[in-house]
């Protein structure tokens, strides 16, 4: 037998390399072999529905309420469209590249006076760090849409902007003004990294080591659809003896046949989408004649769609995925969902006391970063506080129904 090759799929196999690795051409430090490796990581987590949730719930609790009412609604920047960001908002901007990738950008732009302006996030997948010094000291960030080189986007290092390092150095940002003549018209302002995991150049998105899980639940989801859209579900057949009905042919002359009246009368009982009936011109003797009377028979064609197909599957996928991102409870998801009574109220309560404490630390390092951005800030408000605690998610209760409530930042 010759098997067809239009009949083999292509292998697909996905592996998200981890190297980095000097860019000889740029300067910089590619993440990943292909340099994509944010740009896999993030494409994965938007494919799994549990990946996608872990990270809006773990980017929600490392916001938390953010800081103090009245910082949380300071104007800091202004984004593409010119519409006001307030602190909260780059806060919660900066969270949810940490719940995905670990690593986040915030861009400051200076003053003469060395005071930080206007500030913004800048996505995480778009900075590449230059390559360090002798004493592993990156001075620059490029920042670029196009690592990977989409072929939908045409690939052009002129576009590559670079940015200086963040530093509290006052002297560091004199020389760097000195090196534009004094022209801060010029300059390009500076961004501050924040990497929750530091053992690599790059941080390791918290689902690196579920990566394949989340894919895998993607791949279930697909595996489904084509179930239900190549299968075959219940169908009604109906056998006619040939010869008992009459139709008109082309030329108006009656012939033997199948009445398409009777067809299209049979269908229209039937659901209006997709062809539930199938008739055909057979002889339906069943164990012997079956009368001269009776000329059409009815059976049901049983579906070959597998319900419980990789049944378990899901639930093994979604703890893994959980488990990576700081072992977030189930019950946060299945909250998130609104798949749960009032009666898991308790529940909820401990698992947003558990998920708090487990994500304090990186709070405390959130919160570290944004007081060293903003303790030069320009406005007297965030210049002149002292408290830059981010306050953690609560509970309140309304009605009989918990909702967990971060701040708007407004």
């Amino acid at each position: 037998m010759k098997l067809a090759k239009s009949e083999v799929g292509e292998r697909v196999i996905i592996k998200v390399n981890r190297n980095i690795k000097q860019d000889g051409v740029n300067g910089l430090m590619l993440f990943g072999d292909n340099n994509d490796y944010p740009q896999l990581i993030e494409n994965i987590i938007l494919s799994s529905v549990t990946a996608k949730a872990v990270v809006g719930i773990y980017a929600k609790f490392l916001a938390g309420k953010g800081f103090t009412e009245e910082m949380n609604k300071q104007v800091v920047g202004y984004n593409q469209f010119g519409a006001e960001i307030t602190l909260f908002d780059l806060l919660y901007d900066v969270c949810l590249d940490l719940a995905k990738f670990h690593g986040s950008y915030i861009h400051a732009n200076l003053n003469l006076d060395f005071e930080v302006g206007n500030t913004k996030r800048l996505p995480f997948k778009y900075g590449r760090i230059a390559k360090t010094d002798d004493n592993g000291y990156a001075a620059k960030i490029g920042f670029y849409n196009n690592w990977d080189k989409n072929p939908s986007l045409k690939y052009k290092k002129t576009k590559i902007n670079y940015y200086n390092v963040f530093s509290e150095k006052r002297e560091v940002f004199n020389a760097q003004i000195a090196d534009l003549n004094g022209d801060i018209s010029q300059y390009g302002g500076q961004v501050y990294p924040i990497f929750l995991d530091e053992t690599y150049i790059y941080p390791l998105s918290p689902l690196d080591s579920v990566y394949l899980d989340a894919d895998s639940e993607s791949q279930l989801a697909l595996t489904r659809n084509r179930e239900l859209r190549n299968g075959m579900s219940k169908k009604t057949i109906f056998r006619i003896k040939p010869g008992q009905l009459e139709q008109k042919d082309e030329n108006g002359d009656y012939k033997i046949g199948i009445d398409p009246a009777l067809v299209e009368e049979i269908q229209s009982m039937m659901g209006p989408d997709g062809a539930t009936v199938l008739v055909i011109q057979d002889d339906p003797a069943i164990e012997g004649d079956l009368g001269k009377n009776r000329n059409l028979i009815a059976e049901q064609l049983d579906s070959n769609i597998e319900s419980d197909l990789f049944n378990g599957w899901e639930t093994t996928l979604g703890n893994n995925i959980r488990k990576a991102a700081n072992a977030l409870p189930r019950v946060l998801i299945e909250f998130e969902q609104g798949t749960i009574g009032p009666a898991s109220g308790e529940s909820i309560k401990q698992a947003v006391s558990f998920y708090n404490s487990i994500t304090s630390q990186q709070r405390t390092k959130i919160s570290s970063s944004f007081k060293a951005i903003f303790a030069r800030s320009a406005n007297p408000v965030l210049k002149n506080s002292t408290d830059w605690k981010i306050n953690e998610l609560t509970l309140g209760d309304y009605g009989t129904t918990a909702t967990l409530q971060p701040s708007t930042g407004n």
